[in-house]
């Protein structure tokens, strides 16, 4: 369990005299673990989990008192200097840091100053003092009370949601009375698993009266900020594709299986979903389903797989019966056509070119220029010739952008046109070939 290992760097640097930071991280999981062993100067620290991520981050109730408890316990037990603690998850944990870091003789921001910015009433009208021409109308809604109509000084529509809660759950976007009838009804029945862990930390805190009677079974009714379109992007994904972040560097990777039950497990986790999941795909798709089946996350209920296997060494479009099929080289052509075009200005913005030559140059497999055409052909079993070398080499080489760069990239920023460098070389060895 995460939050009883402690990261094996840090254990071997203790082994061999070297004092270590030690840093309690709440909820670390071996996901997160992965991403700090990454960070700047990693080498020297040394991560421990505290509290399982099951408890303190996907139950569906927190009982924060024994949480806090059991964490304090474990500060208590640790035979070593604890440097710091931190968190990433969401409510209950930041909440949490400034009721754990005391016990451990660690400074930190006031209980107070995290729920300033965490109440989301509270942090409202502490931006009404500085910004208040930029606020939408706003007000605290007792869900307990059934208004004849909406909140007052609101229309609607309007936003529902309570004071503290994560993951944008019990969160409603309210047309009409109807609505709101119905926000009221689903608040009521399922605030609780907010409210008595946010009321707990409310006590133990010094508040002024007008927000400590704001209590965490209220919620927060707010206007619309703007008439228009609005949006804006929840999650992000570091080994996409297209117009994703990342590099997309192989299929069937054991990092895109864990990717997938990590999603398979927070839909479950969601109050929308009865803890079951299935999956469907094609084709790739397809694959992932079997191969995620197998790992039996508890959470996948059902798999709809089309134009797959389960036994890609006997039947797969690469390999058939264990041997290497023609299709590779066409796979790994159409993936390189695919993964090389760049991603859409409009949609990822100034960083598109950057991402586009990230891509384009990957420094993975030795013997192949640092491009990604190189490493599928060689991971598809396909030898490379002279003529796609070069080809590869010119894929650095900087030409004329044939696709109009976004606004406000700088020169350097230029997208690159890397497949008709390839198509020309490619071209270029064939007549020499021909001729020779």
């Amino acid at each position: 369990m995460a939050s009883r290992q402690t990261d094996s760097a840090g254990a071997r640097r203790r082994k061999t005299g070297e004092e270590a930071t030690n840093i309690f991280v709440v909820g670390l999981d071996d996901f997160y673990l992965r991403y700090l062993r990454q960070v700047r100067d990693a080498e020297h620290y040394a991560f421990h989990g505290l509290l399982p991520v099951d408890d303190i981050v996907h139950s569906r109730r927190f009982d924060l008192p024994d949480l806090l408890r059991r964490a304090n316990r474990q500060l208590d037990d640790f035979d070593g200097r604890i440097d710091a603690i931190v968190g990433y998850w969401d409510f209950p944990t930041i909440l949490s840091l400034p009721l754990l870091r005391p016990h451990a003789g660690l400074p930190g921001p006031t209980l107070e100053s995290v729920l300033r910015c965490k109440h989301k009433y509270w942090s409202r009208l502490v931006q009404a003092e500085v910004a208040a021409e930029h606020l939408p109308a706003f007000t605290f809604v007792d869900p307990a009370l059934d208004p004849d109509k909406s909140p007052p000084g609101i229309d609607y529509p309007f936003w529902l949601k309570p004071v503290k809660a994560h993951s944008s759950k019990l969160g409603f976007f309210v047309r009409n009375r109807k609505d709101l009838e119905e926000a009221l009804r689903r608040t009521r029945e399922e605030i609780s698993q907010f409210a008595e862990p946010m009321n707990y930390i409310m006590r133990q805190a010094d508040l002024p009266e007008h927000i400590a009677r704001v209590h965490g079974g209220m919620c927060i009714a707010e206007g619309i900020i703007s008439r228009g379109r609005q949006c804006t992007l929840e999650g992000y994904v570091l080994r996409g594709s297209g117009d994703s972040d990342g590099v997309l560097k192989d299929e069937y990777l054991a990092q895109e299986l864990q990717d997938g039950v990590e999603v398979l497990r927070w839909i479950a986790a969601q109050p929308w979903c009865t803890g079951k999941v299935g999956m469907i795909g094609i084709s790739w798709g397809g694959f992932k389903g079997h191969q995620i089946a197998a790992l039996q996350p508890p959470e996948l209920g059902a798999v709809v797989s089309v134009c797959s296997t389960d036994d890609r060494y006997a039947d797969d479009i690469h390999h058939m019966g264990g041997t290497l099929l023609g299709d590779n080289l066409s796979w790994a052509s159409v993936m390189f056509a695919y993964n090389s075009l760049p991603p859409d200005p409009t949609v990822v913005g100034i960083l598109a070119a950057r991402l586009h030559l990230r891509r384009l140059r990957g420094r993975d497999l030795p013997g192949t220029g640092g491009q990604r055409l190189g490493r599928w052909l060689l991971q598809c079993g396909v030898s490379t010739g002279r003529a796609t070398n070069r080809a590869l080499q010119r894929l650095d080489r900087p030409l004329e952008p044939q696709i109009p760069s976004p606004r406000g990239a700088r020169a350097g920023d230029r997208l690159f046109t890397g497949v008709p460098a390839l198509v020309g070389s490619l071209a270029e060895g064939n007549q020499n070939r021909r001729h020779g």
